[in-house]
């Protein structure tokens, strides 16, 4: 006969130093009296028609269960597999449609029933309870994950202008560019230094949601005379509206996009913006600043093709 490695657990009894015997298989019961049965408690049963479950602990078993009835359920689910083997063995539904049980290297079994007589078996092992012990203990509950789709979010400019030194007129200034536009130059068309001045205007559509990427485009203007073979600066400013750039130039504070060298009448300047800059609610001050007397003309926020800022976000 095999010993069970729980047969070397002393459990103590509180009757000498008696030990309750501890069972693998049918056959281990038979010596202890008779037709016995292995439960998947590892204790021997045997008949009794005054149980419910037509079956009695033995004498051996540990004092609290010791000669009472094997509940219904626990003898439902007995199986004479070995409740310590190294692989699950998994029983077939029988003809009569009696649910499939699984023992595992735990001992424990779990089997259910569907309505078509059919069985399912869920397989729970030392490292699965082990697992399920740690989760329950959690102080910070159930992991989570959350798996988000990045999504594109697009903003018009509010404002895109442009003031001209010792003027600081926005209106002003676009007359130089002509309609829907305005002007970056070292020297406009009156020798002035022509600086542009965008904003950006954001909601609460990113709030929560991480930023990716951004970029800002602008496109050059359709004239003759509108692109250049020195396209101006990006800059972040201090912040602005039209009261204030008619009043004078904000302060310039970071240099985020180098000129992109030469650009053609009616191409798409873009440039990309770190993403720290791009908040929700918040709004995005710009500086367009010439580095050329050959400046360039570009599309306002009125035309049909505004300055935008592009964000990717998650």
């Amino acid at each position: 006969m095999r010993v069970s490695a729980l047969a070397l657990v002393l459990v103590s009894t509180g009757c000498g130093d008696a030990s309750p015997f501890v069972c693998e298989a049918a056959d281990d019961c038979a010596a202890a009296g008779g037709d016995g049965a292995c439960e998947a408690s590892g204790y021997c049963s045997f008949p009794d028609g005054e149980c419910p479950s037509g079956r009695r602990y033995g004498s051996h078993a540990p004092a609290d269960i010791a000669g009472s009835c094997v509940p219904p359920d626990v003898a439902d689910d007995t199986s004479a597999t070995d409740p310590t083997a190294d692989d699950a063995e998994l029983d077939g539904p029988d003809d009569d449609g009696e649910a499939t049980t699984i023992v595992t290297t735990a001992g424990a079994t779990t089997s259910a029933l569907d309505d078509s007589g059919s069985s399912t078996a869920s397989t729970l092992t030392d490292a699965t309870l082990d697992s399920s012990a740690t989760e329950a203990s959690s102080d910070s509950g159930p992991a989570t994950t959350t798996d988000t789709e990045p999504f594109d979010v697009e903003y018009v400019a509010t404002i895109a202008v442009c003031t001209a030194d010792t003027v600081f007129d926005p209106v002003d200034c676009a007359v130089q560019a002509g309609v829907d536009e305005f002007t970056v130059d070292l020297a406009d068309d009156d020798a002035l230094v022509a600086t542009g001045w965008v904003r950006f205007d954001l909601d609460d559509t990113l709030a929560g949601a991480e930023v990716t990427s951004a970029e800002v485009v602008f496109t050059i203007g359709p004239g003759t005379g509108d692109g250049s073979l020195s396209a101006c600066e990006l800059w972040t400013s201090e912040a602005f509206d039209l009261d204030t750039l008619a009043s004078g130039n904000p302060s310039t504070l970071e240099l985020i996009g180098d000129s992109p060298g030469p650009v053609r009448i009616g191409a798409e300047v873009v440039w990309s913006v770190p993403a720290e800059l791009v908040m929700a609610g918040e709004s995005l001050h710009l500086a367009l600043v010439p580095i050329s007397t050959d400046g360039h003309d570009i599309k306002d926020a009125s035309s049909a093709t505004p300055p935008r800022l592009v964000i990717t976000a998650q």
